[in-house]
């Protein structure tokens, strides 16, 4: 949201935080001017990518931390749009090695 608001010149975003089956899953999409995503950007002469892109590659880290995906669809002039799908299961209450104690869920509705 602090990117959407800092860089993105939007008029409207959207947050959606929603139950999918064995999953939680969080879209955040805006009308703002885009970006290159850093798999399309040139790099420097030295073959580093520019200081850009690091909330996004921290973000994704953090996901696949969670044993999620990220999708995300942008271009410049076109918006952002980004998917977030973290999975409710056993294997996602180990993570880096420490075990969680399970989720208390009460009066939660599908």
């Amino acid at each position: 949201m602090n990117n959407i608001l800092k860089h993105a010149q939007a008029t409207t975003a959207l947050v959606e935080l929603r139950r999918e089956g064995n999953a939680v899953l969080l879209r955040i999409e805006d009308d703002g001017c885009g970006f290159v995503p850093p798999a399309q950007r040139q790099r420097t002469a030295n073959g580093e990518e520019s200081a850009n892109g690091l909330g996004l590659r921290s973000m994704a880290e953090r996901v696949e931390m969670m044993h999620g995906t990220l999708t995300l669809r942008t271009a410049p002039g076109q918006g952002t749009a980004y998917a977030i799908r973290i999975p409710l299961s056993a294997e996602r209450r180990e993570v880096s090695g420490v075990r969680r104690a399970p989720a208390i869920r009460k009066g939660v509705s599908s």
